[in-house]
């Protein structure tokens, strides 16, 4: 198992490094590449202002995640979405057609 946490990615606080990781790496047989908990904050650890903004800053977290593991787009076998609003889902199938 290795653990992925670049530094195009926000910073994991120290206090919960030990039990989260933004990707974990499983190799039995094919590599399988485990991303969760990407949401809108910046590498800077800055949280972006409207949905679109957090929700393209969460894909680019995604994306580095997988570069990390040497891996593009193209691997993703599922994503899930969390939205807690439902006047932004227009808005994040907009964005999920633009950019995957």
């Amino acid at each position: 198992m290795k653990r992925h946490n670049p530094a195009t990615v926000w910073t994991v606080p120290d206090q919960f490094r030990s039990i989260y990781s933004h990707a974990v790496e499983v190799s039995a047989g094919t590599r399988t590449l485990f991303v969760s908990g990407q949401i809108g904050t910046a590498p800077d650890g800055t949280l972006r202002l409207d949905f679109a903004q957090q929700c393209r800053q969460a894909m680019d977290n995604v994306e580095a995640l997988l570069a990390a593991g040497r891996m593009t787009k193209a691997d993703i076998v599922k994503a899930t979405y969390f939205v807690t609003r439902p006047t932004d889902l227009p808005s994040l199938g907009e964005i999920r057609r633009e950019r995957w």
